[in-house]
């Protein structure tokens, strides 16, 4: 028997908070095992220096993705929902013609958003790639880790445990459009480097959060997120 929504939502939170501790922890852990050379004095400052080499941003990938995991795990577990396609929709593949149908609007958005970011001049984020390309000794690692460990990580983050409460309402519902942008702003609000950026950022969360409602499943938008970071890979990597 499903809980009620409000404490869906809760539980979602709680969950949101494990990750949260969980990540810079885990990541800092992995590299003291691995010997980075990102790790420096003080927790956090170790951390933080993870996200500015290639090795590290790999690091933090997989660790996040355990993290996500575990929190992912945490509120299955308390909540045990029986909606279609289960509470993280891992349980249904979202049918083919649907996945080609959102990934070609993804692909749109993610054109949209690099011929934005040159046509104002927001470079910052393809210098920080190149950068941080540059410093990656394992670069099948590092894109591995980019192309296919962040997205699934993220959407089981976003479109999995965020919209988790939403998996069995109605898709045009009042409720579930709100959960489509809280998601998606909570998703902009991460990435984005600008205020272009984040209006881009934000439409492309819709269409997300949108594929996984419509579909049932997270493999719709785990496939599109996996394309988008997949040629955002390729432009870095062409300089």
């Amino acid at each position: 028997m499903r809980r009620s929504l409000a404490s869906e939502v809760l539980v979602v939170l709680l969950a949101l908070a494990l990750e949260r501790i969980l990540t810079p922890i885990l990541a800092v852990a992995l590299a003291v095992a691995t010997a980075s050379e990102a790790i420096a004095p003080g927790f956090f400052v170790s951390y933080r220096a993870l996200h500015e080499t290639g090795d590290g941003v790999a690091l933090v990938a997989f660790a996040r993705l355990f993290a996500v995991a575990l929190a992912a795990w945490f509120a299955v577990s308390l909540l045990r929902p029986q909606s279609k396609g289960g509470f993280l929709g891992l349980t249904t593949f979202g049918g083919t013609r649907a996945i080609i149908v959102w990934s070609l609007i993804q692909a749109v958005l993610t054109t949209t958003d690099t011929v934005v970011a040159g046509s104002w001049g927001s470079h910052e984020r393809s210098e920080l790639g190149r950068e941080i390309t540059d410093t990656a000794s394992n670069l099948p690692l590092f894109l591995v880790g980019v192309v296919a460990v962040a997205p699934l990580t993220e959407e089981l983050l976003y479109r999995g445990l965020v919209l988790g409460p939403a998996s069995s309402l109605p898709l045009r519902s009042k409720k579930a459009i709100g959960f489509v942008l809280a998601s998606a702003t909570v998703w902009a609000l991460e990435h984005s480097g600008n205020t272009i950026d984040l209006i881009v950022l934000f439409v492309s969360g819709c269409a997300l959060a949108g594929a996984r409602l419509q579909t049932r499943s997270l493999w719709a938008p785990y496939w599109m997120h996996v394309g988008h970071n997949a040629f955002a890979a390729i432009m870095i990597l062409r300089g």
